[in-house]
C-alpha cells in the first residue's frame, strides 16, 4: 500500500519477562474511548499478551497522530524485547489512500473534458488545489503529532524498565532497578 510517510521502527530491550511488561503497560494505560476523555492516565491503548498499541491521549482531534504497534516476546538473553511501529492508524492510511486515488481520478477526468472545452479554464485551480489540500492536512496532522513518538518512547523505558537496542541488535538487559 502506498503512504504518505514510512513507519518508524521502535525496538526497545527489558530485563522483565514479558509478561510483567505486558502487566505493567496495561497498569499505566487507559482504555480507548471513554478513558481518552475522561482517564487520568496519559496514554491510551490495548495490551493482549503479546500484542499492543498506544497513543498519546490528547484533548483535540487529530485524525492523523501518532500510534505504536508492537508485539513483546521473550529475550534468549533473559528479558523480553518490545519491537513495532510508530505510524498512522491504518484506517486513517487507507481513507488518504481513496481520498488521494479519487482526486487523481477526479482530475484526470477533468482535464480530459478540459481538453472538450466543456469547462473553459476553471479547472486548474481544482486540479492543483485538490492534492495540495491533502497534503498540507496531512503534513499538518503529522506537525500537531510531531513529539508522540519521543513521548510514548519514554513512557515504555520508565514502564518497563527498557533500553533501545542498538541498531536493531537486542543485547543482554541491564538488571532492573526495581
Amino acid at each position: 500500500m502506498w503512504t504518505l510517510e514510512r513507519p518508524t521502527p521502535v525496538m526497545l530491550v527489558s530485563p522483565l519477562a514479558p509478561e510483567e511488561c505486558s502487566l505493567r503497560i496495561a497498569a499505566g494505560i487507559n482504555r480507548p474511548f471513554m478513558g481518552m476523555v475522561f482517564g487520568p492516565k496519559p496514554v491510551t491503548g490495548y495490551v493482549k499478551r503479546s500484542k499492543l498499541w498506544l497513543r498519546k491521549r490528547i484533548w483535540y482531534g487529530n485524525s492523523f497522530q501518532t500510534y505504536l504497534y508492537a508485539t513483546i516476546e521473550a529475550n534468549p538473553a533473559g528479558g523480553s524485547v518490545l519491537s513495532g511501529e510508530f505510524r498512522v492508524h491504518p484506517l486513517m492510511q487507507m481513507a488518504m489512500n481513496l481520498w488521494f486515488a479519487g482526486v487523481f481520478v477526479l482530475c484526470a477526468i477533468l482535464l480530459i473534458q478540459e481538453g472538450k472545452g466543456m469547462f473553459a479554464g476553471r479547472v486548474g485551480s481544482t486540479v492543483l488545489g485538490m492534492p495540495i489540500f491533502g497534503w498540507v492536512l496531512f503534513r499538518s496532522g503529522r506537525y500537531l503529532a510531531r513529539n508522540e513518538a519521543c513521548f510514548l518512547t519514554g513512557f515504555l523505558l520508565c514502564t518497563i524498565d527498557a533500553t533501545p537496542a542498538i541498531d536493531g541488535e537486542v543485547l543482554q538487559p541491564a538488571p532492573s532497578a526495581r
